[in-house]
């Protein structure tokens, strides 16, 4: 079959489902990235352990109590964040914590 004989109609729908695998792709490319980022934040707790002993004296069982508190507010985090985009929905729940961040940044010293 050479183009000419392609279906105006195969042809629209060819690049419609060509352009829907690159917004699935680019989706899961920023859904990766955000989870790479807050996997990063939660080790940040871990590197400053050595530092926080000298500093403050931290105990191994203060350390535990922080990491403890910190996954406790994680996991209650999670609940409700889930029960927020369930009612205001995936784009704009996704989007939302993005911006936030970003406007934090902003204004650290």
């Amino acid at each position: 079959m050479n183009p000419s004989q392609i279906d105006p109609e195969q042809e629209q729908s060819g690049l419609s489902s060509a352009r829907l695998g690159n917004v699935r792709w680019t989706i899961c490319a920023m859904l990766f990235f955000a989870t790479s980022i807050n996997y990063m934040d939660r080790q940040v707790i871990a590197l400053l352990k050595p530092t926080l002993q000298h500093t403050i004296g931290l105990t191994e069982i203060n350390y535990g109590y922080i990491v403890d508190a910190f996954q406790a507010a994680y996991a209650i985090g999670l609940l409700v964040a889930g029960r927020l985009v369930d009612k205001i929905g995936t784009r704009i729940g996704r989007l939302e914590p993005l911006r936030n961040g970003a406007r934090a940044g902003q204004h650290r010293p």
